[in-house]
């Protein structure tokens, strides 16, 4: 009372479908470590690319800067150097500062 099959044609359909199967998973396995290694090996590249790339655009930014920063600085000491002579008059720097912008206003309004 053994059903044991040995039905050929139930045999090869049955391997027919887990083949088919395993075909199908193992495919869609490699596509999916692929793309994986796909996206790695980008991202290390655009690492090694970043690490090694020249440096006429940090020089660029750099030239921009320093070119920035002395113009400030020469501002910079020409406010402190009026500052000093609104000092030499004896007056406090709120004061200085006042009289200033109102001898600036004065001459504006005096003129033809």
């Amino acid at each position: 009372m053994t059903h044991y099959i040995e039905d050929s044609d139930f045999r090869t359909e049955y391997d027919e479908i887990f083949n088919d199967w395993y075909e199908v998973e193992g495919i869609r396995k490699i596509k999916e470590l692929s793309r994986q290694l796909r996206s790695f090996f980008n991202y290390k590249t655009q690492v090694i690319r970043y690490r090694f790339q020249s440096n006429s655009i940090s020089f660029e930014t750099t030239t921009k800067f320093l070119t920035q920063k002395q113009k400030v600085e020469s501002l910079a000491f020409e406010f402190i150097t009026l500052l000093k002579k609104v000092k030499k008059h004896g007056q406090t720097l709120e004061e200085g500062i006042r009289s200033l912008y109102y001898e600036n206003d004065k001459s504006r309004d005096y003129q033809p």
